[in-house]
């Protein structure tokens, strides 16, 4: 197993994090391993990102992502692409691209998997230039990213809830769809490029997108009521929505997302990028420690 150097970006806040002793089970079973590692805990979204930026060129090898989806993006932001890989630590209530790897997120399981894992060449997606992880998408989830700004206490912690407030409100969208040449322009309730499949701490938004494939499912939901999409809600989760009528996917390695005025998308749990919106994938451009495969 490779001996790494490694620095862990602490998330203090999510999830888990306050239930284990991260410290003593890091310096217990990294050290063993031969490891060196450094553990920060940022005061910020912008300070996390800085921190992994100049981690390159302070000698680490390795960036360590210790907290929910929204910390595994702001690593993915700022990890040198070139030379570093990716460890993922789940502490958050989401933890969707952990899903994907079929592992229990449990913390102490993580950290056994990062010490015998090996690198995994993983795709990810680019929008406008940002880097994302899981998935990009303008309808439901960036509508209910926007509730949730607007929301405060426990529900904004619980995007099931956060999901089924959006839908009282939720209107579709005209978009105009080119997606590798091919124009589609509709109505639509939902459109998410997905590069994982999950989203929102389990919805099994596109049950067959891979990792490692080259390529986005984008998964195109039309018009269609609302009590249709608040019973689709139970297949969602469990991935058979997409064999619905009102249902297209396709994979894809380009997408261009075009709308009458500015809309917002969600972008790995985040809204940070508005139509138009040019969509890639970036093929075999992350190394992810993972169990060996």
């Amino acid at each position: 197993m490779p001996k790494r150097n490694a620095i862990v970006i602490l998330n203090p806040t999510a999830g888990r994090a306050k239930s284990y002793d991260l410290t003593k089970i890091l310096n217990d079973k990294l050290k063993s391993a031969g490891w060196e590692f450094e553990l920060t805990t940022p005061e910020s979204q912008a300070d996390a990102r800085s921190i992994v930026k100049s981690s390159s060129e302070n000698g680490f090898d390795t960036v360590v992502a210790a907290g929910g989806d929204g910390t595994v993006h702001d690593v993915l932001e700022g990890i040198n692409l070139e030379n570093q890989s990716m460890g993922i630590i789940p502490t958050g209530s989401g933890n969707d691209i952990y899903r994907m790897l079929k592992i229990k997120p449990d913390p102490v399981v993580a950290i056994d998997n990062l010490v015998n894992g090996e690198d995994w060449k993983i795709d990810i997606g680019d929008v406008n230039g940002t880097r994302f992880l899981n998935t990009a998408g303008i309808g439901i989830d960036s509508e209910t990213l926007i509730v949730r700004r607007e929301t405060s206490g426990w529900v904004k912690r619980n995007y099931v809830m956060l999901f089924l407030k959006t839908m009282g409100g939720l209107e579709p969208a005209h978009i105009k769809i080119t997606a590798d040449g091919e124009i589609i322009e509709d109505d639509f309730m939902w459109v998410i490029a997905c590069n994982n499949n999950y989203i929102g701490g389990g919805m099994l938004i596109g049950p067959k997108a891979k990792l490692d494939d080259g390529l986005l499912d984008l998964i195109l939901i039309r018009k269609m009521t609302k009590f249709n999409m608040v019973c689709a809600i139970p297949s969602i989760f469990k991935g058979t929505f997409i064999n619905r009528r009102e249902v297209t996917e396709m994979k894809v390695s380009e997408i261009l997302l075009e709308t009458e005025s500015p809309r917002e998308l969600g972008v790995d749990g985040e809204l940070i990028a508005t139509t138009p919106a040019k969509i890639t994938v970036r093929l075999g451009a992350l190394s992810l420690i993972a169990p060996k495969r």
